[in-house]
C-alpha cells in the first residue's frame, strides 16, 4: 500500500481494497491494531450524525493535529464550536466589501499575466487570495500575501473574529491557537475548490460559457454581485456543488470510537454484502472517505465520475439528494458541520462573478507543470476519472493539485 500511494490516483488504493473484498467497510489491521476504513454512506452518517455521541476526534488524531496546528475547535469535542458560530451569521458573511477588495487585487494580477500571455499557477494565487481575505475578515489583519507575492454589549457585526472570541470566553490558553487554525481551514478549503473549479472551466469550455452567460444576465459586465444575485444564480451553485462532489477539500477524515464499543448500522447497498450491523470496538480509529462516497455509482448513477453540474438542477437528481443528504458532505455533517460553509459559498461565488465578468476562456498550460507532476501513463488503462484526468489530484490535510494548476486566462472581448 505504501508503495502504491506514491503513484496512485487519490484514494484509489483504498477503492481497490473495497472492490476486491466487495465491502464498503473494512478492517485493515495494520501493525496489530484495528484500523477501520469506510466508504459506506450509512456508516459515515452514523459516525457524523445519528451515532455522534459514540465517537470523538480521538487521542492520537488530536495529538497529531495539535503538534501541527495547536489546540482549537477542530480538535475539540465539546461546546467550544458554539462560541465561534454566531460570527458566521448571515449578516457577517453577506458583507462583501472584503471580497471585492481582494478579488480586485487578484484579478489585477491575472490581467497583468494575461497581457503578457503568461501562465499562472492558480493554486498558489487562490491560496494567497483566500488567505488575505480570511485574515482580514476574521481578524482585521491582512497578511498581505498577494503583495509578495469588548464588552458583550457591543454588537457582533462591529467586531473582528478574535475580538468576538476574546469576549466570549476567558479560556485564553485554549482559544489562543484558534486564529491560525480557523484561518487555515477556511482559506485552504476555499482555495482548493476555486482551483478545481478553474480546472473544470478549462476542460469544459461549454460550462464556462454557460456560467458566464448566467453571470452577465444577473450582474451585467461590471456590477458587483449581491447576496440576492447568488440566490438566483442556480447554475453557479450547481458548478460549485459538482466540483465539491468530485473534489471535496477534505477527501478523508478520521474519528475514534469512545470508551464503549458500539454497532455500526447495516451498510448501504453498494455491494450485495452481509446486511448485518458491524461491531465497532472501543477506542478504535475509523477513517471515512467522502471523496469515494461522493463518486459512488450506487448513490450517484453510472455517470458518477463525470463533471455534470446539471445534476444539481435536474429535479430527479435533487430528489435523491434531498432524501439522502449525507451522500454529499463536503462540509461534513451533524453537530460538527463546518460553521464557515456559507462564508465559503459566498466568497467563491463572488470571486467567480468577478472573474467571469472579465474572462471568458481558460486553458491549461501543462507545459509549465514541474517534472513528475503529470498524470502517470498507467492511469489511462484504469477505470474512473484517472483514465482521463489531466492533472494529478493529491491529498494531504486537504486536497491539492500536484505541481500546481497552471492556467492561461483569456480576456473577454466586448
Amino acid at each position: 500500500m505504501m508503495g502504491s500511494f506514491k503513484t496512485s490516483y487519490v484514494l484509489d488504493v483504498y477503492l481497490q481494497l473495497f472492490e476486491e473484498y466487495q465491502s464498503t467497510t473494512l478492517n485493515l489491521r495494520v501493525l496489530w491494531r484495528d484500523n477501520i476504513i469506510s466508504m459506506d454512506q450509512e456508516h459515515m452518517k452514523f459516525v457524523l450524525a445519528t451515532g455522534f455521541p459514540k465517537f470523538w476526534r480521538g487521542k492520537s488524531q488530536k495529538e497529531r493535529m495539535e503538534l501541527f496546528l495547536g489546540e482549537g475547535i477542530f480538535n475539540r469535542d465539546d461546546e467550544h464550536r458554539s462560541i465561534a458560530r454566531p460570527f458566521f451569521a448571515r449578516e457577517r458573511i453577506s458583507d462583501f466589501d472584503v471580497f471585492e477588495r481582494y478579488s480586485a487585487r487578484t484579478l489585477g494580477i491575472v490581467s497583468s499575466l494575461e497581457a503578457r500571455n503568461t501562465a499562472c499557477d492558480v493554486q498558489d494565487l487562490y491560496g494567497r487570495f483566500t488567505l488575505d481575505t480570511a485574515s482580514e475578515f476574521l481578524f482585521g489583519k491582512n497578511l498581505d500575501t498577494l503583495m509578495d507575492g469588548i464588552g458583550l454589549s457591543s454588537p457582533i457585526a462591529d467586531k473582528t473574529f478574535l475580538e468576538h472570541l476574546a469576549d466570549s470566553t476567558e479560556d485564553t490558553v485554549r482559544f489562543q491557537p484558534l486564529d491560525h487554525k480557523i484561518l487555515f481551514r477556511l482559506s485552504s478549503q476555499t482555495a482548493c475548490t476555486l482551483t478545481y473549479i478553474t480546472y473544470f472551466l478549462a476542460i469544459h469550455p461549454d460550462v464556462a460559457q454557460k456560467l458566464r452567460s448566467e453571470v452577465l444576465e444577473h450582474c451585467g459586465p461590471t456590477s458587483p454581485p449581491t447576496f440576492d444575485h447568488f440566490r438566483n444564480m442556480k447554475y453557479m451553485r450547481a458548478v460549485i456543488n459538482e466540483t465539491l462532489r468530485l473534489f471535496p477539500p477534505v477527501p478523508l477524515n478520521v474519528r475514534e470510537s469512545r470508551a464503549a464499543p458500539c454497532l455500526l448500522p447495516p451498510p448501504d447497498r453498494t455491494y450485495f454484502s452481509d446486511q448485518r450491523p458491524l461491531y465497532m470496538p472501543a477506542k478504535t480509529i475509523i477513517m471515512y472517505l467522502p471523496l469515494l462516497i461522493q463518486r459512488n455509482p450506487a448513490l450517484w448513477g453510472n455517470d458518477a465520475d463525470e463533471f455534470r453540474p446539471e445534476r444539481w438542477i435536474d429535479q430527479e437528481s435533487i430528489a435523491k439528494y434531498v432524501a439522502n443528504p449525507t451522500m454529499f458532505t463536503p462540509f461534513s455533517a451533524g453537530p460538527r458541520i463546518c460553521i464557515g460553509q456559507n462564508y465559503a459559498y459566498n466568497q467563491m461565488s463572488y470571486f467567480l462573478v468577478r472573474l467571469l465578468q472579465q474572462f471568458d476562456r481558460f486553458t491549461l498550460a501543462t507545459e509549465f507543470q514541474p517534472e513528475g507532476s503529470h498524470p502517470p501513463s498507467e492511469w489511462k488503462g484504469r477505470k474512473g476519472r484517472q483514465s482521463f484526468e489531466k492533472i494529478w489530484p493529491s491529498a494531504a490535510l486537504t486536497l491539492y493539485v500536484k505541481g500546481g494548476l497552471w492556467v492561461k486566462f483569456h480576456k473577454a472581448r466586448l
